[in-house]
């Protein structure tokens, strides 16, 4: 777990991963780091649930989402 985000301030948050693990970013800096292959197998599906953690699922993020994009390298 990272720091608490809650002073009503905008931030960028942002996940990456490659062959070492994943990357998590709070405003550029890496506040979280995952060690192992983070290979992701990506559903049949062509849906991508932002802010839940699957459909109909009750992992609900709680807080305002902005300016989503997905890169493939």
């Amino acid at each position: 777990a990272g720091p608490a985000v809650n002073d009503d301030v905008w931030h960028l948050a942002s996940i990456s991963w490659d062959a070492e693990g994943a990357y998590l970013r709070l405003d550029g800096l890496i506040v979280s780091f995952i060690i192992g292959d983070m290979t992701v197998n990506l559903p049949v599906s062509p849906h991508v649930y932002i802010g839940v953690g699957v459909a109909n699922s009750t992992y609900l993020f709680h807080g305002i989402i902005d300016d989503v994009f997905i890169v493939k390298k």
